[in-house]
Parts: structure tokens; sequence; C-alpha cells
């Protein structure tokens, strides 16, 4: 049985060679880059970033999925 790794973020490579140190066939499934967000495009700050971002966006659109918001929605 060949084992799948989903995603080669931070613990996906590392899983991967570990398990062919032991000797098994590894398949590794990656939809983007190899390495992930961390490797790629920067980690923490860009990852709370988009979800400052989407969450700002989603309070600003609230009205249409029937929330109200008394004010205005701001980055700070």
């Amino acid at each position: 049985m060949t084992p799948f790794i989903i995603g080669t973020g931070q613990s996906g490579p590392s899983l991967a060679a570990r398990l062919a140190g032991e000797g098994m066939k590894v398949a590794v499934i990656e939809r983007k880059l190899f390495g992930g967000t961390c490797v790629n495009t920067g980690c923490i700050p860009t990852k709370t970033l988009v979800a400052s971002a989407r969450a700002a966006y989603m309070a600003r659109r609230g009205e249409d999925y029937g929330v109200m918001i008394n004010g205005s929605v701001q980055w700070t």
C-alpha cells in the first residue's frame, strides 16, 4: 500500500523523506508550489493579513447575509 501525502507544507516533505527512508514508495500531491505557503510567499504575516482582509470584506458585505452593523467597517 502506497501512502499519499496531501500537501507539502511544513511537515509534508519531511514525512515523505522519512517514509522513503524506511523503504516505502510515497506519493505526494500538491496543487500549487512545492513547499507550501511559508516557503513560497511568506508565513504568518501573509496569512494574518489575508485573514484580516477577508474578515473586513465579509463584514462589509454583512447586509447581503442579513447581518446589520451599526457604524463603518475600517482597517486599523
